[in-house]
Parts: structure tokens; sequence; C-alpha cells
């Protein structure tokens, strides 16, 4: 038996468009995943803050 494997090549145009995409992706996604990121380490700490000063007294 013989298998037969066709591959496609992929254009240099469609390799320059995909890195164009990733790249603006990217810029709109992880300026908000880092915003998240200190919301919920600021909420963390804020949270740990009230329950520390109540264990002194």
């Amino acid at each position: 038996m013989s298998s037969i494997t066709q591959t496609a090549a992929v254009p240099a145009a469609a390799d320059s468009t995909e890195d164009a995409l990733y790249r603006k992706v990217m810029r709109r996604i992880l300026p908000l995943l880092l915003l998240c990121y200190v919301v919920a380490y600021l909420d963390r700490v804020n949270v740990a803050s009230p329950s520390c000063k109540c264990s002194m007294t």
C-alpha cells in the first residue's frame, strides 16, 4: 500500500498577513490581560489587609 501525502505550500504573503494579525490581536489583548492581573492583585491585597489588622486587636 502506498500512502499519498500532499502538503499545501503556504505562500509568503499568507505568513506575513498571519503574523500581522497575530501582532494586532496581541497588541489588543495583552494590555487588557495585564490590567485584569493588576486589578486581581489589588483586590487580593485589599481583602487581606483588613483581616490582618482585625486579628491584631
